[in-house]
C-alpha cells in the first residue's frame, strides 16, 4: 500500500524537494531502516534532474546528492559515533527500470538483476537480487 503525499510544480526548488520527500528517508536509514527513493514518471518528466540535478551547483543538485550529504554529515557529527559507541555502515545501489527491464547503474553488466520478495535472514521485503551495493565512507564514493 502506498500514500499520497505531495505534488511539486514545476516551480519547485530542488530543496523543497529533498525536504518533503528524501529528507524523512535520510532520518530513517539512520534510524536503522533501510529505504528506497523511487522516482517514477515518463521519459522527460524530469526524473534525472530531480534526482541527480547538477551535482556542481548547490541550488540545483539533486535528491541523490542531497541525501548522501546530508547523511555523511549526519554521522560525522554524531557524537556517539566519534567515542566509539556506535558504528555505522553505508552501501548503496542504484538501479534503473526502463521498458519492465532492471539495469545495475553501478555495474552495467548483462547480469540478470530480479525484484524479489524475501524473509530470510539477510532481507526482508522487497529487494533487487544480484544488484550491486558497494559499501561507501565518504560522499565522493
Amino acid at each position: 500500500m502506498f500514500d499520497f503525499d505531495y505534488v511539486f510544480d514545476s516551480d519547485s526548488h530542488q530543496q523543497t524537494v529533498f525536504e518533503c520527500a528524501a529528507l524523512p528517508l535520510v532520518d530513517a536509514v539512520l534510524g536503522g531502516y533501510n529505504c528506497t527513493l523511487f522516482a517514477y514518471g515518463q521519459t522527460g518528466s524530469g526524473k534525472t534532474y530531480t534526482m541527480e540535478g547538477d551535482v556542481t551547483n548547490e541550488v540545483h543538485s539533486g535528491l541523490i546528492p542531497r541525501m548522501v550529504r546530508t547523511l555523511f554529515s549526519r554521522i560525522l557529527d554524531d557524537d556517539s559515533a566519534q567515542n566509539g559507541n556506535r558504528e555505522y555502515t553505508v552501501r548503496v545501489s542504484f538501479v534503473e527500470i526502463y521498458n519492465e527491464r532492471l539495469r545495475d547503474l553501478l555495474n552495467p553488466t548483462d547480469e540478470d538483476l530480479r525484484i524479489r520478495d524475501s524473509e530470510t535472514n539477510h532481507h526482508s521485503g522487497v529487494f533487487i537480487e544480484g544488484a550491486h551495493c558497494p559499501y561507501v565512507s565518504d560522499p565522493d564514493e
